[in-house]
């Protein structure tokens, strides 16, 4: 399968619609009294009006080879119900689709079959990197497990751990993450995340996210970028805001060994609110934007590889430790 469009549910439409068009220079192609279309390069984002109090990704949509084969697979792997074929969608009038129902009540799939209709909007991976799901606690295995006979892919194993997960912690909360890679194919990777809390911490930034978006969802989606400096600057050109990491962050001896090492100046990666990790493939640089359109909504990441194929343990703890912080001074916008 291939990913073909992403669907958000906007409590404002108007105001999503000027955040997407504005702040991210993607171009506003098709819009109806409900709903838009608004694309950059090989970014489709299809936005509705949705009554709902939060704004939310309901529908990642893929596009398959053959439907029948596909409807098969699933009835038989795992046992999820599919709707019958139907042709009438807005979004690609007279293709061939059905409708998966996810793990997630609030999320969906629907799988065209391939066409010349879609033919030109199947290669999202080439900019989305990954996109990040969080889980109730207990289940982002189980979700991850789904995913991966959903989409044919494989777990990837994540800081050599035998389950293939990663676990970080700060100050007793923390999360757990496991991830879906496909080796073989152009779909992005999926990774699903979980709260580790104890009754002393209290509430953490992912258990607030399931609350606010009332249960599990797309937390972010990660753009890849050949130049995330550049990148960065275009941004907060557009008004972006995005993350800032404690200055300390950019003073730990590994990784002002990591940024020498590619050549970068730690002063100038703080400035731009980048951070670097490395594994045994390489590099990856990253930024994080502030929630996008409700406070501990989804929001969007910037990442750059240089070889790496990881997600950065240490980075993924400078994350978590910089929203937690956020949260508890209740500056997430």
């Amino acid at each position: 399968m291939l990913l073909n469009h992403l669907e958000i549910s906007c409590r404002n439409l108007t105001k999503a619609k000027q955040i997407f068009a504005s702040n991210f220079s993607l171009s506003l192609v098709n819009e109806h009294k409900d709903s838009c279309i608004l694309k950059s390069n090989n970014i489709n984002l299809y936005l509705k009006k949705s009554p709902s109090e939060v704004s939310r990704v309901t529908n990642i949509a893929f596009t398959c080879p053959n439907l029948t084969i596909l409807k098969k697979n699933l009835a038989n792997k795992l046992k999820t119900k599919t709707s019958e074929v139907k042709e009438n969608c807005r979004y690609h009038p007279g293709v061939p689709f059905v409708d998966v129902a996810s793990p997630f009540p609030a999320l969906s799939h629907r799988v065209y079959e391939h066409s010349s209709e879609t033919h030109g909007e199947v290669s999202m991976s080439r900019d989305i990197d990954h996109v990040l799901i969080c889980c109730d606690k207990r289940t982002a295995k189980l979700h991850a497990q789904w995913y991966a006979e959903f989409l044919n892919v494989d777990p990837y194993p994540l800081a050599g751990s035998p389950s293939g997960s990663m676990k970080v912690a700060v100050n007793g909360s923390g999360m757990e993450m496991f991830v879906n890679c496909s080796k073989g194919s152009d779909l992005p990777i999926f990774a699903f995340s979980e709260p580790i809390t104890n009754s002393s911490t209290g509430c953490n930034q992912i258990e607030r996210f399931l609350k606010a978006n009332h249960g599990g969802g797309v937390q972010h989606i990660a753009l890849k970028s050949s130049d995330i400096f550049q990148t960065v600057h275009n941004l907060r050109e557009n008004g972006v805001r995005v993350i800032q990491q404690p200055h300390s962050y950019y003073e730990l001896e590994d990784k002002l060994l990591q940024f020498n090492d590619l050549g970068i100046d730690p002063v100038l990666a703080y400035e731009n609110s980048v951070i670097v990790d490395q594994d045994q493939d390489g590099y990856l640089l990253q930024v994080f934007t502030e929630s996008l359109l409700e406070k501990d909504g989804m929001f969007l990441e910037i990442i750059e590889r240089r070889g790496s194929r990881g997600f950065g343990q240490g980075n993924v703890k400078a994350l978590f430790s910089a929203l937690q912080k956020k949260m508890e001074s209740s500056a997430v916008s």
